[in-house]
């Protein structure tokens, strides 16, 4: 499900060279992310639901300035304060969430069950590449608002014994 949409087609490692995590998930190549895993045993057509998760945030430990126009005029990392950081979190909050009602693969789903699948997700290293605002005339001009490392898990809803 995660692999959808490649230029290519997704294809799960098999075999004595697989790529296999320590949990038995294969890596998998041609997929429209870095890094991408699966357990080549899941049978993906009994799924017809998904549910959220819940989502993790964490955001690099970045040194907090004076925020004068001279004290970062050489940094390429800014701080963000935690109003910042929550508005964020609602922000990505919102928009994941938006974005799952929009599969036309899947419906969304509020309850657990044996078609349904739970999508946690994940931000880690978040960093903001944009200044704070300096009292007075300034332009700022950016490459890049920031980065961040999106991490995907998608399990049954049902505990496996």
């Amino acid at each position: 499900m995660l692999v959808a949409g490649c230029a290519s087609e997704p294809e799960v490692q098999q075999g004595a060279d697989a790529e296999v995590t320590h949990d038995g998930l294969h890596r998998v190549e041609h997929a429209n992310f870095e890094y991408a895993y699966v357990d080549p045993a899941a049978d993906w057509g009994r799924y017809t639901k998904i549910t959220p998760g819940g989502a993790e945030f964490e955001f690099r430990a970045v040194k907090k300035t004076s925020g004068t126009h001279r004290a970062t005029s050489s940094q390429s990392e800014f701080y963000m304060d935690e109003e910042t950081r929550a508005r964020f979190e609602e922000e990505v909050s919102e928009v994941f969430a938006e974005e799952l009602a929009k599969s036309e693969r899947f419906t969304v789903s509020d309850t657990v069950g044996p078609d349904v699948l739970v999508i946690r997700g994940g931000m880690i290293d978040i960093v903001s590449n944009v200044p704070p605002e300096y009292v007075g005339r300034s332009e700022v001009f950016l490459s890049s608002l920031g980065e961040a490392t999106l991490v995907l898990e998608v399990v049954d809803s049902l505990p496996t014994s």
